[in-house]
């Protein structure tokens, strides 16, 4: 079901088979200017992508074949201007590590983005978005609590060139889980940093860690306990953009006079 939390909207969509992984997205239709959505579904492996058109009611099998990468937890996507992003990663360049893989609602089209530093010097890894212009990614470094907020230039649909800043440098120790675990938001204004993580330093007490970095560096820690599910942080900005209906050019029923 998609739901738009800002409308109250909401919409049955038809399952498919092998379909784990989910990425809603908005692009703009070409034939009519209108802004609507996309749904991108693909297995654990991402050997098989499809899309659904909200537009047209229809599931169709994308074309991806020469695709030279993996999804690395494909179901943590973050969605800017009109693409999803995701960690990503080829078995032919170690060296290289994960990068950054967008896909483009509107083009259809997947491409690449390298990450600020190549990860193998990096045990954690989280992506998140700045103000729905930029993007974030958290990186720590393999045995230390050292941990970096990188930021991105300004995002929009035509730029294609992509620059890395390092905006803050902070401890968080304990050491963070693995990137799967953790998840952030990032004031880039205020230099303010929250961050979930599941904490597995002790094997029999799981616990579920924030983080709260204010303008001071300081870091505060909230012990939440023992936790039930992965925890998440998500931006949320509300759109008025209308998830249209399905059959709702409906033909009016003609009255019988007896």
């Amino acid at each position: 079901m998609v739901w738009n939390p800002c409308t109250g909207q909401t919409r049955w969509i038809p399952p498919i088979d092998r379909c784990e992984s989910y990425a809603l997205g908005s692009y703009q239709d070409n034939k009519s200017g209108d802004n609507s959505y996309k749904i991108l579904c693909f297995n654990s492996w991402a050997t098989k992508y499809q899309i659904y058109e909200i537009n047209s009611c229809l599931w169709r099998t994308l074309d991806v074949n020469t695709l030279d990468f993996f999804l690395e937890f494909n179901e943590w996507g973050m969605h800017l201007k009109r693409k999803t992003y995701w960690f990503a990663s080829n078995e032919k360049e170690e060296q290289l590590g994960i990068f950054l893989v967008s896909f483009d609602y509107t083009t259809e089209i997947f491409e690449r983005l390298l990450l600020p530093c190549q990860y193998p010097s990096y045990e954690t890894a989280s992506l998140s978005v700045v103000r729905e212009e930029k993007l974030a990614v958290l990186l720590q470094h393999k045995n230390t609590t050292r941990t970096e907020i990188w930021v991105t230039n300004k995002i929009d649909e035509t730029k294609l060139i992509v620059s890395w800043s390092k905006v803050l440098t902070v401890d968080l120790e304990p050491e963070l889980g693995t990137w799967r675990d953790v998840s952030f938001f990032f004031d880039e204004e205020k230099k303010f940093l929250v961050c979930c993580d599941i904490n597995v330093s002790d094997r029999d007490n799981h616990k579920h860690m924030v983080y709260i970095v204010g303008e001071d560096n300081e870091v505060r820690r909230l012990n939440f306990g023992k936790p039930t599910s992965d925890p998440i942080l998500l931006n949320y900005v509300p759109s008025l953009t209308r998830i249209q209906q399905s059959g709702s050019k409906r033909k009016k029923r003609k009255r019988i006079h007896m």
